[in-house]
């Protein structure tokens, strides 16, 4: 029993890390529960054509799981239907049991391509809806790409981001319905980041000149608290320090984003209701 808790206790420490500064315990320490040797797979361990998801880890197949906070929800990678090809899918280079369509994009076919991000309930395995966001495989991180889940108090809805170092990809934000299937999947960063950059533009921010558009000033949701009821509050950056070396005040800015997120009276869609919008002191470049 004890063995079983500091287990427990580690993997929840480790799980809490991204929703604090989007990333994950992992990322920064490679070790494993108190007292217990971290488990090591074959290499050459391959699912079968049967098996359609696989569990994303925080780092690599000894690493946990990306869990909710109670551990009864779970994120996986793979495909809707099979059979599937695994030996296509493994990662060439890997040490340890890793599957993606990052290193394989050539010999891949078109049914392979045709992967997503599932939600799934940990104790059955059963898979609870599609995500909807562009991860490549079931490692948490691929160099600056990465998959980071927010998760409301009692897991009733959840926020997903697809991270690309300075900018995000896809944010999709998921309700759960009584089964705790997800009844509904949409797109979080066009509506929020499309009310920052509006806030930024009509502001004497330095930003201001180059907030017209995602395009010109990528947005990244740095963190998000969500409660059951969609209320929200969001960290919001616009970054475009990586497209332009000799950058200023005007090409980065910082929100913190206040409103509540409502599930629209008809139809599996949401209504994002921004209520405030503080943008902080510009930042100069070092």
């Amino acid at each position: 029993m004890q063995k079983s808790l500091s287990r427990r206790a580690f993997d929840i420490a480790r799980n809490l890390h991204p929703a604090v500064a989007g990333h994950s315990l992992a990322d920064f320490v490679d070790v494993g529960p108190p007292g217990e040797k971290p488990f090591v797979a074959t290499t050459d361990w391959m699912p079968g054509p049967e098996t359609l998801t696989i569990p994303i880890r925080v780092w690599d197949f000894d690493s946990p799981e990306l869990l909710s906070s109670d551990g009864r929800l779970g994120i996986s990678w793979g495909y809707a239907k099979g059979p599937v090809d695994w030996s296509n899918l493994k990662n060439p280079e890997d040490t340890s049991v890793g599957f993606s369509a990052i290193h394989n994009e050539s010999r891949l076919t078109d049914a392979q391509n045709d992967y997503d991000t599932f939600l799934r309930n940990v104790a059955t395995g059963e898979i609870l809806g599609a995500l909807k966001v562009g991860h490549r495989g079931n490692c948490a991180r691929y160099n600056h790409r990465e998959i980071v889940p927010y998760w409301s108090p009692s897991q009733k809805v959840i926020i997903v981001r697809e991270t690309d170092r300075n900018w995000d990809e896809t944010v999709r934000i998921c309700w759960l319905n009584e089964q705790s299937q997800i009844s509904i999947n949409q797109d979080l960063l066009g509506p929020l980041g499309d009310a920052v950059l509006a806030k930024v533009h009509k502001s004497k921010h330095p930003a201001a000149e180059n907030a017209v558009n995602q395009e010109n000033l990528p947005i990244a949701i740095r963190g998000v608290d969500i409660d059951d009821d969609g209320t929200f509050q969001a960290k919001v950056t616009g970054d475009n320090t990586r497209q332009n070396p000799h950058w200023g005040p005007s090409d980065f800015f910082e929100a913190v984003v206040s409103g509540k997120i409502t599930a629209a009276k008809s139809g599996p869609s949401a209504n994002v209701m921004v209520e405030s919008i503080q943008l902080a002191p510009p930042v100069e470049a070092p």
